[in-house]
């Protein structure tokens, strides 16, 4: 069996490779955190085994310092084993009183551990795509946390030096229908604006099985279908009677996306009713 303890740094890894006879197969050398540092490292490995499963490589748990070499070495197939550095250091202080600490040495100190078998459980693909994962969840989480301040900072500054901009909102909504729409006069009905915007219903039907929960096709353009459903958001906020229908369809147990679909439809056929009659808008409720 070979062993290979790793002691891992930021730009660079100290190695050192031995036998289960205690042979030093390779003295401590540095190789580059990078990918030619680490081919270097498997040429090395080759040069003694053929077989990968009898070679054990060891390294200390660093952070993101290590994520990279420890991808390459499971995409090679090396059975690898993450070390507590506590553990490193409680082990170095059993071999030895001296104060020795260097990162040779502790590349040393990880190949006689691996080599002790002192109940290290070797890391796995999954072990790594979940740290990846957990990596990507507290950077989404700060993020958020980020945006949301941001948001508020934004809002307050709004409200001390441009008030009237939280009323503008829908308008600015509503050009961006009008911009995304084009030319009115392609549409002869409401319902066509509608499968423009991907809002149709879908229709499913197979032998005598029909849907009877149709969902919307989503198939036309998302840029429209975001407007306008942002501009529904505010119409409701401010139009009494597109409130009052928002909350109708959510008495009927449906979800507020859904509610307010029906209310973008509803909103759709009025945009198209007004184009057609060039009328202003006469609020009802």
């Amino acid at each position: 069996m070979i062993y290979i303890g790793i002691d891992v740094a930021k730009d660079k890894h100290d190695c050192f490779i031995t036998n289960s006879d205690g042979e030093v197969l390779f003295k401590s050398f540095t190789i580059s955190n990078n990918r030619e540092g680490f081919e270097t490292l498997f040429q090395k490995v080759q040069s003694i085994s053929d077989d990968l499963t009898k070679v054990k490589v060891g390294l200390e748990a660093t952070g993101h310092y290590s994520y990279n070499l420890l991808g390459f070495l499971l995409d090679k197939g090396l059975p690898t084993y993450i070390i507590n550095p506590l553990h490193t250091n409680l082990y170095r202080k059993s071999l030895s009183l001296r104060k020795t600490k260097t990162d040779k040495v502790d590349a040393r100190t990880i190949a006689s551990m691996i080599m002790s078998d002192v109940n290290l459980k070797s890391y796995t693909n999954t072990s790594y795509h979940n740290e990846e994962l957990k990596s990507l969840t507290r950077y989404r989480f700060d993020k958020v946390k980020e945006r949301a301040k941001l948001k508020s900072s934004i809002s307050r500054l709004v409200c001390i030096l441009f008030p009237e901009l939280e009323k503008l909102v829908p308008t600015l909504h509503m050009a961006s229908v009008y911009a995304l729409l084009g030319d009115f006069n392609r549409f002869d009905s409401a319902d066509k604006i509608l499968a423009y915007a991907g809002m149709s219903p879908s229709t499913y039907q197979s032998g005598q099985l029909e849907n009877c929960h149709s969902h919307m096709e989503k198939r036309g353009s998302r840029y429209l279908r975001y407007a306008l459903y942002n501009a529904t958001k505010y119409v409701c906020y401010w139009d009494e009677s597109f409130g009052v229908y928002l909350g109708k369809k959510r008495s009927e147990g449906k979800h507020y996306n859904v509610a307010l679909s029906h209310a973008t439809k509803k909103l759709v056929r009025l945009i198209f009713a007004m184009e057609k009659s060039k009328q202003p808008y006469q609020p009802t409720v």
